[in-house]
């Protein structure tokens, strides 16, 4: 995380996670707001998806999936914010990996989306 950035988790009650167009079974693990040095406040969204370690599950087999969570959990996640959201970031994760941290052992799917009038632009 860089030095000038403010990144908050949001603490998460233990749920089932959402069923996801490939049926890849997913945990949310934490959800994050952050204000990056150039201004661009994101809400980050983290799941844990163990299937997907090593790439056993190609990231072209989740971008639905990803989509999907944008559209349902992220847009939620920007709507319930006072200030305006400009970026949504979905991350699978195939383990706990606290973010910042690097694991090159980690397999990790992101995706980047712009929300325009509750719908996720890819960016």
């Amino acid at each position: 995380m860089p030095a000038a950035g403010l990144f908050v988790l949001a603490a998460l009650t233990a749920a089932a996670g959402p069923e996801l167009p490939s049926g890849l079974a997913v945990e949310p693990f934490d959800t994050g707001y952050e204000l990056t040095p150039d201004g661009t406040f994101q809400v980050v969204l983290r799941y844990l998806a163990p299937a997907i370690a090593g790439g056993a599950v190609p990231y072209e087999a989740v971008v639905a999936d990803l989509d999907a969570l944008c559209a349902a959990e992220g847009i939620a996640a920007a709507q319930a914010q006072t200030r305006a959201v400009d970026e949504i970031v979905i991350v699978l994760l195939d383990r706990p990996v606290p973010r910042g941290q690097p694991d090159p052992a980690a397999t990790q799917y992101i995706a980047a989306y712009e929300p325009v009038e509750g719908v996720c632009e890819w960016l």
